[in-house]
């Protein structure tokens, strides 16, 4: 009762309304806080209701491609938390989250990396409705990044181009065709891109 995290697990339980020390958290957990508890968190410049009301990941190239791979499915996280959450919804924010949704699929066909946050854009799409809009080709491309134990690596081998060509380096090189030692020793399963793959997969065979 004592945690105000505690309504992301369970929200049915009354809403945090003691102060909270969020001055470690990034700007998107501090949103994750305000959609489970429906009460604006501080941030730098005003408080996160911003993320209700604007596209925090615009413009796509210098905020997703080369700044936070995850920002468009984190800002939709915390949207889907804020309806859960019952939280009273401002006008525009359809428009907002139907925006983010497309701004995914954008990002899925010029981002063909199968990593963490290529799993998670298919994951999201899948898990908020959108699952008309996800392509077979997304789906087989996250299962071929799938290891033998069973796992997803934080950045997975892309399925369609050689390993030797992958994260090209002249260390690789030499590693690979010098040394003959093995190129994916760098793909372990890691917690976060498996959990989300697992669940990409159970959302997937729903109803069939």
């Amino acid at each position: 009762p004592s945690l105000a995290w505690l309504r992301m697990v369970a929200p049915q339980v009354p809403a945090w309304t003691q102060g909270y020390d969020s001055s470690e958290l990034v700007p998107y957990q501090k949103f994750f806080l305000h959609a489970i508890n429906c009460q604006p968190v501080s941030m730098e410049g005003g408080d996160t209701s911003i993320f209700l009301r604007q596209n925090m990941c615009s413009p796509q190239v210098s905020k997703v491609l080369l700044g936070e791979a995850a920002c468009t499915t984190h800002h939709l996280m915390g949207i889907h938390l804020y309806k859960r959450s019952r939280c009273e919804a401002p006008v525009g924010l359809p428009e907002l989250e139907s925006q983010l949704f497309d701004d995914v699929q954008t990002q899925l066909t010029w981002d063909p990396r199968v990593r963490d946050a290529y799993v998670q854009r298919v994951l999201v799409l899948q898990w908020f409705g959108r699952s008309h809009q996800v392509k077979p080709v997304w789906l087989r491309r996250v299962m071929s990044a799938q290891l033998a134990d069973g796992g997803w690596a934080w950045i997975s081998p892309m399925p369609e181009v050689p390993p030797l060509l992958q994260g090209w380096s002249f260390g690789r090189f030499w590693r690979g065709v010098v040394l003959q030692q093995p190129l994916d020793d760098q793909y372990v399963s890691d917690f976060h891109p498996t959990a989300q793959g697992l669940l990409l997969i159970a959302l997937s065979l729903r109803g069939k």
